[in-house]
């Protein structure tokens, strides 16, 4: 409802036995509304030496009380040295995934420095009990990056990854929708140049597809990869967009809604840092159309996109940030923008860093951290239900056997619009004004769901009004008109 909670603690750490800080985390919604964070840590020996390292996860229905936290694989000894602050030791980096059984899965790093490291999966029907790991890949002196998982249709997972042996491998394996954790043997999706981001998600009722971006001459270009599900097989690589000669500034961020309609958006900059992009490609169905640019600046040094969200209506509302402070909220739908906002922050230095987190309907949370003053938090409302954009009136004047028009109102606003039902209404006194609440000792008159009314002798002494509704899947609308004086 726009207001925030209390911060609470999921779980709370002696810092001296903590290595850095705990590993990023990972979190998601199941289908039954339970959000589930997963996330690594080491503790650290008193010798300093060696330590523990723990994978775990907790529970929620409402997101402010959780439950202890449960271990997902057991946990792991590990040789600790200063390394471990910046590539994480045994289990690191997290990703957590649920499928239409409500199945959740999770892909994680194993890190060793002197060794081969691992890409282990896991997965629980319950929450509970976790299978014991299965190994997706292991690399001497190495460990796979950008790891990604994402629901098949069919149910299970698809993981994807990154790995360098002499040269970068795009790689995937998937998980059997009726075996827990059982995974096919790992697959070399192709070649890439310096890949330098990998998502994946399903983008039409058979396929998934793979974005990444890659660097060739200093200029980043975004491709996908399609795989068609029922026959296991990866298409050609499509190239998306061609970037200007620079560098990216976000990790790919990519959304699809329940229509097909799929969005992939990332910030950059020329290499002269002159002039910034926020960069968009919109698809149907797995097919792009062509990419725009739906803010550039000479002024920022490079855009960073840190939300994006296609809404039920195919429209798609990203959220932008600079260097200075002036992130905005933008609003495309098939290459043309609807609307642009400037988040009302209120402190006029640097901005150091901006989360955003958009909801399942659209509308979206944002924290900001500044380098001279303490964080805010904003609630951008991106969808809601149809709004009225002019009034509605009675027209004609209410005496048995005449007929009343109606002037309808249009609806527009952010999110789409259905269908408008009328409806007509006799009143006991007087409104003036047009209403959202139907005033008191208003009595529908059946049947009358057209824009033009007859009055009959039924009506005599009472006042005339329409109500007029209109309906989305946030909400519905209904209109109030003033009513008739009183009928003769």
């Amino acid at each position: 409802n726009g207001t925030f909670g209390e911060l609470n603690d999921i779980a709370s750490y002696d810092a001296t036995h903590i290595i850095g800080s705990p590993q990023k985390g990972s979190l998601v919604q199941t289908n039954d509304g339970v959000i589930a964070f997963t996330w690594s840590e080491v503790a650290e020996d008193p010798n300093g030496q060696t330590g523990t390292s723990k994978l775990n996860i907790v529970y929620s229905q409402d997101g402010a009380e959780w439950s202890a936290p449960m271990k997902v694989l057991p946990d792991k000894f590990v040789t600790t040295d200063h390394m471990c602050d910046f590539m994480g030791c045994g289990y690191t980096d997290p990703v957590i995934g649920v499928d239409k059984f409500n199945t959740m899965g999770i892909i994680v790093k194993d890190v060793v420095f002197e060794g081969d490291s691992a890409l282990l999966a896991t997965s629980s029907r319950d929450g509970a009990t976790w299978a014991s790991a299965a190994t997706l890949e292991t690399q001497a002196n190495g460990v796979a990056i950008l790891v990604d998982i994402a629901a098949l249709p069919q149910g299970g997972f698809m993981s994807t990854w990154a790995s360098n042996s002499d040269n970068w491998y795009a790689k995937s394996a998937t998980m059997s929708s009726t075996i827990l954790n059982y995974w096919s043997r790992t697959k070399t999706i192709g070649l890439t140049d310096s890949i330098q981001d990998l998502q994946v998600i399903q983008t039409d009722p058979t396929h998934m597809s793979i974005f990444y971006v890659t660097v060739t001459n200093s200029i980043p270009i975004i491709k996908q990869r399609t795989y068609l599900a029922g026959v296991r097989a990866w298409g050609v690589e499509e190239i998306l967009v061609t970037l200007p000669a620079g560098f990216v500034y976000n990790r790919l961020l990519v959304d699809v809604n329940a229509n097909w309609k799929a969005a992939v958006a990332i910030g950059s900059a020329d290499n002269g840092l002159l002039t910034g992009y926020a960069n968009l490609v919109e698809l149907k169905n797995s097919v792009a159309r062509p990419a725009t640019v739906p803010s550039s600046t000479t002024s920022e040094q490079g855009i960073t996109v840190t939300g994006l969200k296609v809404n039920a209506d195919d429209s798609v509302t990203l959220i932008t940030k600079g260097l200075a402070n002036r992130p905005q909220v933008i609003i495309v739908k098939d290459g043309v923008e609807l609307a642009r906002e400037t988040v009302p922050t209120s402190d006029v230095s640097q901005t150091s860093e901006m989360v955003t987190a958009p909801s399942k309907d659209g509308n979206f949370g944002i924290t900001m951290r500044y380098d001279n003053a303490p964080a805010e938090a904003f609630y951008f409302r991106g969808a809601q239900a149809p709004i009225p954009s002019d009034g509605s009136k009675v027209i004609g004047t209410a005496v048995t056997g005449k007929t009343l028009s109606a002037r309808v109102p249009s609806f527009g606003g952010r999110s789409s619009v259905g269908t408008s039902y009328l409806t007509w209404w006799a009143c006991k006194s007087k409104s003036s004004t047009v209403s959202f609440v139907l005033p008191a000792g208003c009595s529908l008159i059946p049947k009358a769901n057209s824009s033009k009314f007859k009055v009959t002798t039924k009506q005599k002494n009472k006042y005339l009004l329409f109500a007029v509704s209109n309906s989305n899947r946030f909400g519905v609308m209904t209109v109030f008109s003033p009513t008739t004086a009183k009928a003769k």
